[in-house]
């Protein structure tokens, strides 16, 4: 089982990733490749999903380790993280400055509450053994 719980911890930092990378490129690539503007990465939809998504699996992983350090920094950074790009897909969806000072912010947040986040577990970790 706790395999699993890494495995998904994993897929959730990479899912936040991504959407960092995707909310932050899809502004230039779409700028600079016309052609692209009808595909399914500008689409509605996805954008939605893989944000929801993310947070899900990011969020189920945080209150999973806050059970472990109680310490909810993470929890909130990431909810933070998650509200800047929902605010930014809702508010500057045709403005592109914006939405990459969002997206990039946003991004760093999650990397910053996944650090955090491992610090903390780590840190439990050593105490329990020690």
């Amino acid at each position: 089982m706790s395999r699993l719980l890494v495995l998904l911890g994993n897929s959730g930092g990479a899912m936040a990733l991504l959407c960092a990378i995707h909310c932050a490129l899809t502004p230039i690539v779409l700028t600079l490749f016309p052609a692209l503007s009808g595909n399914w990465i500008e689409s509605e939809f996805m954008e939605w999903a893989v944000l929801i998504l993310s947070f899900l699996l990011g969020a189920w992983m945080m209150l999973k380790n806050f059970q472990q350090h109680k310490n909810n920094r993470p929890l909130i950074l990431m909810s933070s993280a998650f509200g800047l790009f929902a605010l930014n897909h809702l508010l500057f969806h045709e403005n592109m400055y914006p939405q990459i000072i969002l997206s990039i912010t946003g991004g760093l947040l999650i990397i910053y509450a996944q650090v955090h986040n491992a610090r903390l577990r780590k840190a439990c970790a050593c105490r329990i053994h020690s």
